[in-house]
């Protein structure tokens, strides 16, 4: 048992501390973990600190024990939290929330998406708990991480990933079906079978079509839906990604034939690169999005600015 992970004086209880010990390191022994609760260790301990719980804590200390498959095993982690009794609504749903929270800084892989439904699924409620906060704040946390990763870090990957579980505090919000949503990889192996738009006047949002060596650009303005075999790709103005199983329920227009180039061929691979630039004193981002098909077919989303 690694003894370095937590303060050994006992914060949650002696057998508590223990469990929590023996989860934080990521390979996580259920057996032990059985034997602890058998022994009177109770998954629902509190500290000293109300605002958070022992899975609440688990789930921050995956930060400091960044390992393969980590989010693979947190999963595991929680999910057996949750079968071994642990309260999500207890003190007024702060337990819930408080997981909500930490995923944050617990995983930065996908199974951060499965981990928000997994939480969401066991009644979790997405809300701040003082009068400080209310429930968008808890959302718009994930909202500044993901902008965080993507204009400070530089990682796209990662800044989508968040914006993930933003729509699906989104899709909770709005009393929608949240399971369908998941992370942009979900696209590669499937084909583009068709393409909506959202309706729009204005010309902002570059994409670029390469097949056949040939090459046709095309502007809008409003978020972009692929539809593929299974769910769809939905590619907003500002260059942000996520997969649902399903168009939304607004109005959209069918633009597939102006797509024909790659209708009916297959995602390969997705890439991202930036290609920044600075007019006098003025950062300008300028990220590019990929979309590599089968067949040497690509599309390549960017931004337009209208510079004077």
């Amino acid at each position: 048992m690694n003894n370095k992970t937590i303060n050994k004086h006992y914060v949650y209880g002696k057998y508590e501390d223990k469990l929590l010990d023996l989860m934080a390191e990521g390979n996580a022994d259920f057996v032990q973990a059985d034997k602890l609760i058998a022994l009177g260790a109770d998954v629902n301990a509190s500290g000293d600190n109300n605002d958070e719980n022992i899975l609440s804590y688990i789930i921050l200390e995956y930060r400091m024990n960044h390992r393969k498959n980590v989010g693979k095993k947190l999963y595991r982690i929680v999910e057996y939290f949750l079968e071994k009794g642990f309260d999500v609504n207890k003190n007024d749903g702060r337990y819930g929330s408080a997981c909500l929270d930490a995923l944050i800084f617990a995983t930065f892989d996908p199974y951060t998406i499965d981990l928000a439904k997994l939480l969401f699924d066991a009644g979790a409620r997405c809300f701040f708990y003082d009068d400080e906060y209310s429930y968008d704040a808890l959302q718009e946390h994930f909202a500044t991480e993901s902008s965080f990763q993507r204009v400070c870090c530089d990682d796209e990957h990662l800044s989508n990933i968040f914006e993930s579980v933003y729509q699906i505090f989104e899709a909770k919000k709005m009393g929608r079906d949240y399971r369908g949503i998941d992370w942009y990889g979900k696209a590669v192996g499937q084909h583009v079978c068709k393409v909506y738009v959202e309706d729009s006047h204005f010309d902002n949002f570059m994409c670029d079509l390469y097949y056949k060596k040939n090459k046709e650009s095309l502007q809008f303005s409003d978020t972009i839906y692929m539809v593929l075999d299974e769910g769809v790709l939905i590619i907003e103005p500002n260059l942000v990604m996520w997969m649902d199983n399903k168009l939304p329920d607004k109005a959209v227009v069918d633009i597939s034939d102006k797509f024909k180039g790659i209708l009916g061929f297959k995602i390969e691979d997705i890439t991202f690169k930036r290609n920044d630039f600075k007019i006098e004193s003025i950062e300008y981002r300028n990220p590019t999005i990929s979309l590599h098909l089968e067949k040497e077919r690509k599309v390549e989303l960017s931004l337009k600015y209208n510079i004077e």
